[in-house]
């Protein structure tokens, strides 16, 4: 495929995809090759997504995305987000600034903007083009909008964080019955605080 000439910014959209109701939402690009996990948690506090992937050039990138400021009630179309990215191959990395612009049917467009480019930065990427194998179509999503069950947290204290193992955005105080709405890793999805959050399921009986 020819390198496409890309002056200041390379954009890229991206479709929100959910396997099923246990499962958490990955966001990424239609050819695949760009994956960042719970991009979403940005909309409900979270401000630092790591396993983030994607293609710059001809190499496969992998590391972590930062946000100064982030939503805390959820995102709805035309908000936008900026933060910092920093991504590595090897004893390459490529780091600049990311712009998410939040679309109709949950579609977030992603532009990454790469402040170290050129061979003698860490990123060998042009300073005027680099390459994109595709540019995906947003789709409507598939979203997990009703419970898929209920739980009973049993010794409270008990925390609900914004992502697993992520920032404390209540915690509930009594024996309470909570709606669940899939899980992550031993992480379950509720929205007793008002927003959605994780919950371990130590902390909670079915």
């Amino acid at each position: 495929m020819r390198l496409k000439l890309i002056t200041a910014v390379a954009a890229i959209g991206f479709i929100l995809g959910v396997a099923n109701s246990s499962s958490a939402a990955t966001w990424r690009s239609q050819s695949g090759k760009t994956v960042i996990p719970n991009l979403d948690s940005i909309c409900w506090g979270n401000d630092t997504i790591d396993s983030v992937r994607t293609v710059f050039g001809s190499g496969s990138y992998t590391g972590s995305i930062f946000f100064d400021y982030v939503r805390t009630r959820g995102c709805v179309p035309g908000d936008t987000i900026v933060g910092n990215f920093t991504l590595y191959n090897a004893s390459n990395h490529c780091s600049g600034l990311i712009t998410v612009n939040w679309r109709r049917n949950n579609n977030a467009y992603i532009q990454w903007d790469i402040t170290n480019r050129g061979s003698n930065s860490g990123c060998p990427v042009s300073t005027t083009h680099w390459e994109i194998n595709t540019y995906p179509v947003a789709q409507k999503p598939t979203l997990v909008t009703s419970p898929t069950g209920a739980a009973i947290v049993f010794a409270p204290p008990s925390n609900v964080r914004a992502t697993p193992n992520g920032a404390i955005i209540c915690s509930v105080r009594s024996v309470t019955t909570i709606d669940i709405y899939g899980s992550i890793n031993g992480w379950y999805k509720t929205d007793v605080c008002g927003s959605m959050g994780y919950i371990h399921h130590s902390q909670i009986r079915f």
